[in-house]
């Protein structure tokens, strides 16, 4: 089918079956023995080698769904408190803001009826002052119009309220936004307009903790930005 979103209806179809609910435990039992069987697979296909398999455990710690954590839809953005690692933020795509202060074994909401826009692209936290974050809106694919952001929200006191950074609110969808690890008054954020038959993709700098905003880049989609560890870290653009 040529339709919008005909992939992704036929990706929900295939697991929902004929009941229309997706069945997340089950879904999650037929990935692990599939995954046994794939192991088994490349262990037989070794002929003579020693066999390897993947190491360590892996375990569920929430925004799926569970009867203990109210889904958030897609997992889109995981951080980390810098000072004190039991405290996680995590967005989701239809969900709004998580914060976990005992390393993702509890989670409670923190965007609920304050943000009017819960689909969450990308959290940011300030280095220096962890209690100041940066909140992203819109969830996009890049290839077709998706849930439209309402602006950059920034929380001063651990999420417990939000401000709209107004000069931010016309940058469309938001795919990244991250703060300099060495000069934490600025500010970089990448969008672009799903709206739009051009979606007009750019990157922005603010350099006074997002009061102002200048374009550094607009030769396409910034997907990700990553910081060279470091006093003078680089910047690199995917």
């Amino acid at each position: 089918s040529s339709r919008p979103f005909a992939r992704e209806y036929y990706e929900f179809a295939r697991r929902a079956g004929t009941s229309g609910m997706v069945d997340n435990a089950a879904y999650l039992k037929t990935f692990e023995e599939a995954r046994q069987d794939m192991l088994r697979a490349s262990e037989r296909n070794m002929k003579g080698a020693a066999a390897q398999s993947i190491s360590g455990q892996w375990s569920n710690i929430g925004l799926t769904g569970a009867d203990t954590i109210p889904s958030a839809g897609i997992t889109t953005a995981i951080v980390f408190d810098p000072q004190d690692p039991r405290i996680m933020y995590a967005g989701g795509s239809g969900g709004g803001v998580w914060k976990s202060t005992d390393t993702g074994a509890h989670w409670f909401q923190l965007t609920d009826d304050v943000l009017p826009n819960l689909s969450i692209s990308t959290i940011a936290v300030d280095p220096v002052t962890p209690d100041t974050l940066y909140v992203g809106t819109g969830y996009g694919y890049g290839s077709m119009p998706n849930y439209g952001g309402t602006g950059l929200y920034e929380s001063k006191d651990g999420g417990s309220s939000w401000e709209r950074l107004t000069v931010a609110k016309d940058f469309g969808c938001f795919v990244k936004v991250l703060v300099d690890p060495a000069n934490h008054n600025i500010v970089l954020v990448s969008s672009y307009d799903e709206t739009s038959i051009d979606p007009t993709p750019a990157l922005y700098r603010s350099t006074d903790f997002g009061a102002t905003w200048t374009t550094v880049f607009s030769h396409g989609i910034v997907w990700d930005i990553i910081a060279t560890p470091g006093s003078n870290p680089a910047l690199y653009l995917i």
